[in-house]
Order: C-alpha cells, then structure tokens, then sequence
C-alpha cells in the first residue's frame, strides 16, 4: 500500500532544465535523437537523463497512488503468487488526467521527434514492486501484438524513485536477435517470458535510474526487472507511443502472412516477426 506519495520522489538529482545526455531539451535535438537511435541500436536501450521535472513526477504518483490504495478497493492486480508485484494497466483510461501530463506530453514529444511523424498514444500501465519481490521474466513486447508485424512505437519506462539493480530496476539484453519463443510464466497466464534456451548469454544493461530519467526500449528488446533486494517499495510508469495509430495497427500485408502460416501454406517461426524498424 502506498501511504505516503512523496516516498517515490526525490527533488534530488532533478535540476530545473531537464538534459538528455549532457544536451538541453531546448535545443540540439537531431544530436540528441541520434544519440538515442545509436543506444538503441548498440545496446537495444536508451537511458535518457533529467527528461522530467520534479513536480511532474509528484503529480504522476499523486495520481496513481489511490489505484494500489487497498483501503480505497484496489484497481490494479496482483500479478505474482506472493502478492508483491502489483500492475495497474490502462492507466491512462482510468484517469484522463495522467494523458493531460506533462510527463505524457514530453514522452510523446519525443517519441515524434524519434519518428518524425506525430505518434499515438497505444498502451500503459504501472507496476509497484514491494521488498522482498522476485524478478519479472525475460520478455519481449512484441509477443503481446504479434498481429502487428509491423509496430513500430518506443517504450518509456519512468521510475518515481532512484532506481537501480538492487531495487528491482530493468535490465535490458543488448546483441542482435529478432522476435524469441516464449511460454507462460505459468499454467493458464497472461503473462509470457522467453524459453529458458533463449535467455540472454551476452552483454545485458541495467542502468542506475534517477527520478527524472527515462529509459527507452522498442517491441523487440528483450528485457525485465531486477528481483527487489531494497528495503522501499518501487513504482514505475511505462508508457508506449506508436507510429501508426489504430486505423493502420492490423496492416493487409500482416494479416495475409498470419492466414497463411493459420492454414500451414508457410511454415510459422517466432523469428519471422519482423523486427522493429528504426527508421
């Protein structure tokens, strides 16, 4: 239970002109996207620093806070047998007011200068990760749209508190690899992780996050989160835009592909999927 939203805010670290990589939000953007682009491709994950400001991540755990409030009849689920992992999806379609943020707002921003082309908001959700809570698996979060083997849309992933591998922090497996198997976490789950064959044997990055940074992923990168070895509850909001919105998500060329491999005229293979353009 949250009690005390200040808890996921620090001031400390959060200068009032935000920077991405030593670069101000106000000016050098073709740098600062290519130093994004180049992170993505060489590491398949962008930490971009001091994006926020304090007081918009004050008011994102403001809002999100009465959701993991039991007292207040929880909306979020518990999404490990232990109960210490708690997601709250479609967040934005609970509280308008979370897509009127400026942390909505400069998210988007970027993931338009990122494309060139204004992009749609497609999903989020938040998770809490109390003390004591194990890892959340090797994933990939194209397997959740594999209907769309086209989608393109970047992920931003926002800590409200310091964050790092001793929290419960991402880590995100660098190298070069397309769409991976993956099988339920359990018997009858929603929720996927890669197959244990599959899971990274190379360089991986977890970065050491401060309130204010963002870290980036697309559909491909294979990632998850650190096993919660802190002593403080930890909330983050993921918040995904794409390039194309709903009129152009089931594009012909993908559904003719699924039809033949759904009647065996092709033979279906994870590695199929196309991997995310970074164009």
């Amino acid at each position: 239970m949250i009690t005390d939203t200040t808890a996921f805010v620090t001031r400390m670290g959060c200068p009032e002109n935000g920077m991405v990589k030593g670069l101000s939000r106000t000016g050098g953007h073709s740098t600062r996207i290519a130093a994004i682009r180049a992170d993505l491709d060489s590491q398949r994950a962008a930490h971009v620093r001091q994006l926020l400001l304090p007081a918009e991540l004050e008011s994102i755990a403001n809002l999100l806070a009465p959701h993991f409030d039991q007292a207040h009849g929880i909306d979020a689920i518990k999404r490990d047998s232990d109960g210490l992992i708690t997601e709250l999806e479609n967040a934005c379609q609970r509280d308008v007011s979370l897509a009127q943020s400026q942390v909505f707002i400069k998210c988007q921003q970027l993931a338009t200068e990122f494309f060139g082309e204004p992009c749609h908001y497609g999903y989020d959700h938040a998770i809490l990760k109390q003390p004591g809570s194990v890892a959340v698996d090797w994933h990939q979060d194209q397997h959740y749209s594999r209907m769309d083997l086209d989608k393109q849309c970047l992920t931003f992933w926002i800590p409200l508190q310091p964050t790092s591998q001793q929290n419960g922090g991402m880590e995100y497996a660098a190298g070069d690899y397309d769409l991976l198997p993956h099988t339920p976490v359990a018997k009858g789950s929603s929720y996927y992780r890669v197959s244990q064959e599959h899971l990274p044997a190379d360089e991986t990055f977890s970065p050491t996050m401060q309130p204010g940074d963002v870290c980036i992923h697309t559909p491909m990168t294979l990632h998850r989160s650190h096993p919660h070895q802190g002593s403080e509850a930890r909330l983050a909001w993921i918040l995904q835009f794409n390039r194309y919105g709903y009129s152009r998500f089931f594009r012909w060329g993908n559904i003719q592909r699924h039809i033949k491999k759904l009647y065996m005229l092709e033979p279906y293979q994870p590695a199929d999927m196309a991997r995310v353009k970074i164009d």
